[in-house]
């Protein structure tokens, strides 16, 4: 998903490690709604020149692509919330190299959520809705709790049953 070039930076060494731990992870799946739809992605590795694409078309809709700052070229699609056309996206170069963004929003006004992977992960396990609020669809509601919007729990399978 990146060049060579930034293979040793602290950011690269860090996507590789969540690649290698999560790889297309789907988050936060309700257990008891239909239908079970993640609220979070984490973007596939085999994905990432799709979502670069994506990535593009977004971030200079509207725009003359050469507005765009130079470090915004280096920016890896790291997860998707459901329904939603931003991405959460780290950067390798530049000022904000390592940090997440939301792009589009983000990168347009060149202010981090998160100033590491890290804090961004953390962030979806001590307060997700922080997170996946951030995308104007919920994908999901707990039928016995309508205001609810965020289940918390754990579920460990192969995929097929979901997972909280």
């Amino acid at each position: 998903p990146r060049s060579a070039a930034h293979a040793a930076s602290p950011a690269a060494q860090a996507l590789d490690e969540l690649y290698a731990f999560a790889d297309g992870a789907a988050l936060f799946i309700p257990i008891a709604h239909v239908p079970q739809e993640p609220g979070l992605f984490l973007i596939a590795a085999a994905a990432c020149a799709d979502e670069r694409e994506h990535l593009k078309t977004w971030l200079t809709m509207g725009i003359d692509p050469d507005e765009l700052p130079d470090w915004a070229h280096s920016l890896v699609p790291v997860a998707a919330l459901n329904g939603a056309a931003a991405r959460w996206v780290v950067p390798l170069d530049g000022p904000h190299a390592g940090s997440v963004m939301l792009s589009p929003d983000d990168v347009h006004e060149g202010t981090p959520r998160y100033p590491s992977l890290a804090h961004f992960i953390a962030a979806l396990r001590l307060c997700p809705e922080a997170v996946l609020g951030n995308g104007g669809y919920v994908s999901y509601v707990v039928p016995e709790h309508e205001h609810l919007l965020y289940p918390m729990g754990h579920v460990e399978g192969d995929g097929d049953e979901g997972a909280a």
